[in-house]
C-alpha cells in the first residue's frame, strides 16, 4: 500500500475575526481592543492580525509557522502584506508603528509633551538669525 500524501496545511483553531486567541496573546503591550483598532486603521485581515500579534509577542517566522500550522513561506507572504499596508520595512518598525497608533488613539491628536503648539500670525513670524544679517 502506498503512503497517503501529507497535507501541506491543517485546520487552525478559528477565533472570532479580529480577536486573538488566549494562547497567542503572550504580549501585554497590545490588548484585543487595540488590535481591533489596528485592524481597522491599517485594514489588516484576521490572519494578518494573528501573525502581527505573534510577531509582537516575540515569535520568529518559524515559530509562527509552527504555531499556526502553515509553511514559513506563507508567514513571509503575510508579513510582506502587513509591511506594505503599514508602510514599514521590518518587524521592529511595525511594532513601533502599532504602538504610536495606539498612543494616538488614547491621547488624541496633540503636541509632544512640553512643546506647545503656537500659531504665528503674519506680524509675529520670526526670521532665523542667519537671515537677519543679510
Amino acid at each position: 500500500m502506498l503512503p497517503q500524501k501529507k497535507q501541506h496545511w491543517r485546520q487552525v483553531q478559528r477565533t472570532e475575526p479580529g480577536k486573538i486567541s488566549a494562547k497567542w496573546s503572550r504580549s501585554t503591550l497590545i490588548d484585543n481592543k487595540q488590535w481591533a483598532y489596528i485592524k481597522r486603521c491599517y485594514r489588516l485581515s484576521p490572519r494578518e492580525i494573528q501573525i502581527a500579534a505573534l510577531v509582537c509577542s516575540g515569535y520568529t517566522n518559524d515559530g509562527i509557522a509552527t504555531e499556526l500550522k502553515v509553511r514559513p513561506g506563507t508567514v513571509k507572504t503575510h508579513l510582506r502584506s502587513i509591511f506594505g499596508k503599514t508602510n514599514t520595512r521590518n518587524k521592529i518598525t511595525m511594532l513601533l508603528t502599532f504602538l504610536v497608533a495606539i498612543k494616538k488613539l488614547h491621547d488624541g491628536p496633540s503636541s509632544p509633551p512640553g512643546i506647545p503648539i503656537v500659531e504665528l500670525g503674519e506680524s509675529q513670524q520670526t526670521t532665523p538669525e542667519h537671515e537677519k544679517s543679510r
